[in-house]
C-alpha cells in the first residue's frame, strides 16, 4: 500500500514539472505522443464544447443527460475547483490517484518532451477514456479552440457556447479575432451548435460552418416558458415539456439550450435513446459546482467563478432575478491579466458593499493594487487582509440585512470557500 502511495506521489510531482511549459502554437507534440499511444482520442466519439462561458456547465449537462439514457460516459473538464481529479471523470466519478499514476506510467514509456502540462493532462483522458471503453466523450476546451489540445479528439459535434472578450493575450484583442479562434472545433462535414448570439462573431462561425451544419439559438431551437417548466422547441426535434433546470440563471438557460440540442443529435447519429424523460431527469439533477451555487444559508452563500466581464454580467443578471429585493454584499477577486474593473463596474450596480480580496493564486492581483485603481471610482469598494476577515465583515453587513454574500472574480477562490466552509468541499 505504501508503494502505491509512493507512486502516486510521484506521478503528481511528474505533472508539475510540466507547469513550466510555455504555451506553444501548434499540436504536433500532442500528435506525436497520442499517434505513439495508438491514438486513443479516436476510440470514441466527442463531443468537444467551446466558448467563451458556460463550457463547463454544457459539459455537466451533457454527461448528466448521457447518463440517464444509460450510456457510458466520460468528461474532461478544466480548470478543477477542489482536486486535479475532477477534471477526468467517468460519469460522476472522478479519477483516482491510482489511475493518474497508472497513466503517467504508461506516458513516460512514450516521447513527449515537449508536450504542454495541458497537453499531457488531456492525452490521460484520452488514454482513460479509451481503457474504459466509454460510449462518447464530452471535452471541454481549456483556451481557444483551434489549437487546444482537446481538438484532436474525433469530434462529431462542436458547440460553441458564446463569445466574449477573454485571454486577448492569446486569443485575440477584438470579438472577431476571438471568434476565429473558438470556431476552429469546428469539422468539416460535421455539426456545429451555438449559443452566441452577436452578429460580427456569428459571421464568423458560419463562415468557418460552410461545410458543417450549424444550428443556432433562436433561430433553430429556443425556449417557451409554461407552468409545468420550460418547452423546448426545435426545427429538427420534437417539443420537450416540462423542462426544470439545477443549475440556476437565465445565462443557464442558453447552456441548456445547446445540451439538449447536442444530445438529441447525437442520439440520432447513433442510434442512442435519447428520450425526454433522460432529458428532464438530466437537468433537474445536473450539479456543478462553483457556478452560482449557494454554499450556506443564514446568510444566504453563492459562490460564481465569473472571471471576465461577460462571466459577471451573467452572475449580475442571476443575482437580480433569483434575489430581487434581497442587499449584495460581493467578496471578489482578480487574477492578473482580467478586466477587473470593468467587471467592478458591473457588479457594483447591484451590489450594496464589494469586499475584494487576493485568490490564492501566483497569478493573483493584490487587493491593495485593485483599490488603489478604483477605490475612488467605486465608492463601496474596500479591501481585506484575507477571505475570513472579508467573510467576518460581509456576514455582519448580510445579517443586519437579510442580504446575500457571493464570492466571484476567480475560481482560484475556492481555497477561500474551502476553508470557510469544508463541508461544502467535493471530495
Amino acid at each position: 500500500m505504501e508503494r502505491l502511495a509512493n507512486a502516486e506521489v510521484e506521478s503528481f510531482a511528474y505533472l508539475a514539472r510540466f507547469e513550466g511549459v510555455d504555451i506553444k502554437q501548434g499540436l504536433a507534440s500532442l500528435e506525436a505522443l497520442l499517434a505513439s499511444l495508438s491514438s486513443p482520442q479516436f476510440a470514441y466519439p466527442s463531443i468537444i464544447v467551446g466558448g467563451t462561458n458556460g463550457k463547463g456547465s454544457v459539459v455537466a449537462m451533457l454527461s448528466a443527460i448521457f447518463s440517464r439514457a444509460g450510456l457510458f460516459v466520460g468528461s474532461y473538464t478544466s480548470p478543477h475547483l477542489w482536486r486535479f481529479n475532477e477534471r477526468i471523470r467517468l460519469e460522476a466519478e472522478c479519477i483516482s490517484d491510482a489511475e493518474i499514476a497508472s497513466l503517467i506510467k504508461t506516458i513516460k514509456a512514450h516521447p513527449h518532451q515537449d508536450v504542454t502540462w495541458f497537453e499531457l493532462v488531456t492525452a490521460m483522458a484520452f488514454l482513460h477514456f479509451r481503457l474504459h471503453a466509454v460510449d462518447l466523450a464530452v471535452l471541454e476546451v481549456g483556451m481557444g479552440g483551434r489549437l487546444d489540445a482537446t481538438n484532436t479528439a474525433k469530434t462529431v459535434i462542436s458547440v460553441i457556447t458564446n463569445i466574449a472578450l477573454d485571454h486577448q493575450e492569446y486569443l485575440g484583442n477584438t470579438v472577431a479575432e476571438i471568434a476565429q479562434e473558438k470556431a476552429g472545433i469546428i469539422k468539416d462535414g460535421g455539426v456545429c451548435i451555438t449559443g452566441e448570439r452577436k452578429e460580427e462573431s456569428l459571421a464568423v462561425i458560419a463562415d468557418k460552418a460552410k461545410s458543417a451544419l450549424l444550428l443556432r439559438i433562436d433561430e433553430d431551437f429556443s425556449f417557451a416558458e409554461s407552468a409545468s417548466g420550460l418547452i423546448y422547441r426545435s426545427k429538427h426535434f420534437p417539443p420537450i415539456t416540462g423542462i426544470q433546470l439545477a443549475l440556476r440563471g437565465p445565462h443557464q438557460r442558453d447552456n441548456a439550450l445547446c445540451a439538449i440540442t447536442a444530445a438529441l443529435l447525437v442520439g440520432k447519429r447513433y442510434g442512442y435513446d435519447i428520450s425526454a424523460d433522460s432529458i428532464r431527469g438530466g437537468l433537474r439533477d445536473c450539479h456543478w459546482p462553483g457556478r452560482f451555487e449557494i454554499i450556506a444559508q443564514k446568510p444566504t452563500v453563492i459562490f460564481d467563478g465569473a472571471h471576465n466581464v461577460a462571466g459577471m454580467s451573467a452572475l449580475v443578471a442571476a443575482l437580480q432575478e433569483e434575489f430581487p429585493e434581497r442587499k449584495i454584499v460581493a467578496i471578489v477577486g482578480f487574477l492578473r491579466g482580467k478586466d477587473y474593473r470593468e467587471m467592478l463596474r458591473v457588479l457594483s450596480t447591484i451590489a450594496t458593499r464589494i469586499i475584494v480580496v487576493a485568490p490564492f493564486s501566483p497569478r493573483a492581483l493584490p487587493a491593495q493594487e485593485v483599490m488603489e485603481n478604483c477605490g475612488r471610482e467605486i465608492e463601496i469598494l474596500e479591501s481585506a487582509a484575507s477571505a475570513l476577515d472579508a467573510y467576518e465583515r460581509a456576514r455582519a453587513l448580510a445579517l443586519r440585512n437579510e442580504g446575500i454574500i457571493c464570492f466571484a472574480g476567480s475560481l482560484f477562490l475556492a481555497e477561500a470557500i474551502k476553508d470557510l466552509f469544508p463541508q461544502r468541499v467535493s471530495r
